[in-house]
């Protein structure tokens, strides 16, 4: 599990206090760049839920990913582009986070990770404080 210390150590902030780190995800068997949008403070920091969602993606369970892309079939052509963390998610119930993917058609879509889990595939930029995620 990553520290909060270790994952700053990794980050630049931008102009914007817009974080961005890269970490190696063997859930996806690539390093994948993490942007981590967060509260405009004087100073960019993390919160607690923005580490776990960070860890959360670091231990997905490689068991469970041909469930989720058995839609797609065995298209390698399928990688992640990106991870986003943003702190407004704190006050939703659970830990958040969304990974954006690449598709051949030149299209994306999102995977919604709540709690460790992938909850929901997205094509429609679908903001997360409207989705419904049964339990």
């Amino acid at each position: 599990m990553m520290k909060a210390r270790h994952i700053l150590f990794n980050t630049s902030w931008d102009e914007f206090d817009m974080g961005t780190c890269k970490f190696d995800v063997k859930f996806f068997d690539q390093f994948i760049p993490f942007f981590l949008f967060q509260d405009h403070k004087p100073k960019p920091a993390l919160t607690e839920k923005m580490i776990v969602a960070i860890n959360n993606i670091m231990v997905l369970d490689a068991k469970k990913q041909d469930l989720y892309f058995q839609e797609f079939g065995e298209n390698s052509e399928i990688k992640v582009r990106e991870i986003h963390i943003d702190q407004e998610h704190d006050g939703l119930d659970g830990v958040y986070s969304e990974i954006i993917m690449d598709m051949p058609t030149s299209e994306y879509m999102s995977l919604i990770v709540k709690d460790g889990q992938i909850v929901h595939l997205d094509k429609d930029g679908t903001y997360l404080e409207s989705l419904k995620i049964k339990k």
